[in-house]
C-alpha cells in the first residue's frame, strides 16, 4: 500500500506540476496522486473542512502526503491545519525536483517518503553564479 500525494497549491500550480512530471517520467500518474488549488479569494475554514475531504477520499491506508507551494500562503496554512491528522505529512517549499523525486520513491512509507521530499526540494537549489 503506497502513501498517497496531494499538491495544495494556488491555482494552477500543482495541475502543472502534475503534467509536467509525468511528460518526463513518460507514465501516467494513478489515482493515489492529485492536486488542489486553493483559489486567491477562498475563505480559509471553509478549504480546511474541504481539503480534509479530500484527503480522506484519496488515502487508501497508508496515509496522505501534503506538498504546499508556499510557505506562510493560503495553501500552506490550509494544509498546516491538518498537520495533527493521523497519517498526514506536510511538506513546504513544492517545486518540480522534490515531485519527482516523490514519485521515484514511491515504495517509501508516509514519513520516510515525507524527508525524500524534503530533500528532493533542498537539493535541487543550487547555486549557479
Amino acid at each position: 500500500m503506497e502513501t498517497s500525494i496531494l499538491l495544495v497549491t494556488h491555482d494552477g500550480v500543482g495541475d502543472s506540476l502534475l503534467y509536467t512530471a509525468k511528460k518526463l517520467l513518460s507514465s501516467s500518474l494513478d489515482e493515489c496522486i492529485d492536486s488542489y488549488a486553493i483559489s486567491y479569494d477562498c475563505v480559509p475554514t471553509e478549504e480546511v473542512v474541504k481539503l480534509r475531504q479530500r484527503c480522506e477520499e484519496l488515502d487508501k491506508g497508508a496515509g496522505v502526503l501534503l506538498l504546499t507551494d508556499l510557505y506562510g500562503a493560503t495553501p500552506s496554512n490550509v494544509a498546516m491545519q491538518l498537520k495533527g491528522d493521523t497519517n498526514r505529512w506536510l511538506v513546504g517549499g513544492l517545486n518540480l525536483s522534490m515531485l519527482l523525486k516523490v514519485l521515484n520513491y514511491r515504495h517509501l512509507e508516509g514519513e520516510a517518503l515525507a524527508l525524500k521530499a524534503y530533500e528532493g526540494g533542498r537539493d535541487s537549489v543550487i547555486k549557479l553564479w
